[in-house]
């Protein structure tokens, strides 16, 4: 058992495991379909996982490998991917939050905006702020979207309703 930070220090963190494909949350393959067909099982995993939230036993991870949200349900044992046609389209996604209804925030740096999807995962809308603006991170609270700018390493604030920014 590995704990953080390690004795003599009092232990807080404790890893209990790790999640890079489905098998580890259980999906099996198929090896007798593999043998007699000759074709292997496709089993999704991470490649190059940047930031993570969740909500109702989903994880979702932004990958930067796959250009894409990737969702880990933990209770029917799944990885599949978030839609992004519609608009939606990552190009390179950072930190991601998912609010209490299950919004999820998505900062994309190289399309220097915050890409939101609802709560079935569809493309909803975009937060902009110009040319400068290149989004690393995002938190949603009340009526507003905080976003750090590592364009002009600031933090911007828009406005949840009209997506007006505020500061």
């Amino acid at each position: 058992t590995t704990f953080y930070p390690s004795l003599p220090d009092a232990p807080r963190i404790q890893f209990l495991t790790s999640i890079t494909s489905e098998e580890d949350i259980g999906v099996e393959r198929n090896r007798f379909r593999e043998f007699v067909t000759g074709k292997s099982d496709s089993i999704m995993a991470l490649a190059r996982p940047w930031d993570l939230d969740h909500t109702n036993g989903r994880l979702y991870v932004s990958d930067k490998t796959f250009r894409r949200i990737v969702i880990v349900d933990l209770e029917n044992k799944r990885m599949e991917l978030v839609d992004n046609r519609a608009g939606g389209s990552l190009l390179n996604p950072g930190g991601i939050f998912v609010d209490a209804a299950g919004y999820k925030f998505i900062a994309d740096r190289e399309r220097g905006e915050i890409l939101v999807f609802d709560q079935m995962d569809a493309f909803f809308r975009v937060y902009e702020a110009g040319p400068e603006f290149k989004p690393i991170d995002v938190v949603a609270f009340g009526d507003r979207v905080f976003a750090a700018d590592g364009g002009t390493e600031s933090m911007r604030i828009f406005d949840r309703s009209s997506g007006a920014v505020i500061e």
